[in-house]
């Protein structure tokens, strides 16, 4: 998150400094700096874009991302006895493969997409106008998001198992 916090504090100078979309096009060509800060930010945004993809997908991410969460948490809780801290916001209790209803998961991804991803986005959109349909994207999949949170509608059931699903994760953090 430090990451995120460094970039979002450079992009509020861009935006502090009245730089618009009208100007940003003519710096792109200049060699000031620009160039290299935008394209660490389109990829800061990518690393981010999870939530704001269409929902089928933003979906299928965040089961991914979730178990990821996962499997993190039972490793700190297996060196918790050693003094390792446990990542709380991490501890998703919800069955992600097989349940059709995820509250925990529904909340922490309206959290991460309101406070985190949102702020970033509409920031980007006010240089990058292809990042607007991400950000429409975004407030539709925070609806959707709430509305199963909320309500306790039930959401797709994963594809796959939780086996594959474990197996590919584990293979990311090793």
């Amino acid at each position: 998150m430090a990451h995120h916090g460094t970039k979002m504090s450079e992009l509020k100078d861009k935006m502090q400094h009245g730089e618009h979309v009208s100007s940003y096009e003519v710096r792109l060509e200049d060699d000031n700096g620009d160039r290299e800060f935008w394209m660490a930010m389109v990829l800061h945004g990518a690393d981010l874009a999870n939530v704001a993809f269409q929902w089928d997908q933003c979906l299928r991410w965040a089961r991914l991302v979730g178990t990821e969460f996962k499997a993190q948490v039972a490793k700190e809780k297996a060196r918790a006895s050693q003094g390792h801290p446990v990542s709380g916001f991490m501890n998703i209790e919800d069955d992600l493969q097989r349940s059709r209803h995820v509250p925990n998961l529904a909340k922490m991804q309206v959290g991460f997409g309101t406070y985190v991803v949102l702020p970033c986005f509409d920031q980007m959109a006010h240089f990058l106008p292809a990042w607007s349909e991400l950000v429409d994207n975004l407030n539709d999949n925070i609806d959707e998001w709430k509305d199963q949170s909320e309500e306790g509608r039930e959401i797709p059931a994963a594809v796959g198992n939780e086996e594959t699903c474990m197996s590919f994760v584990k293979d990311l953090l090793l």
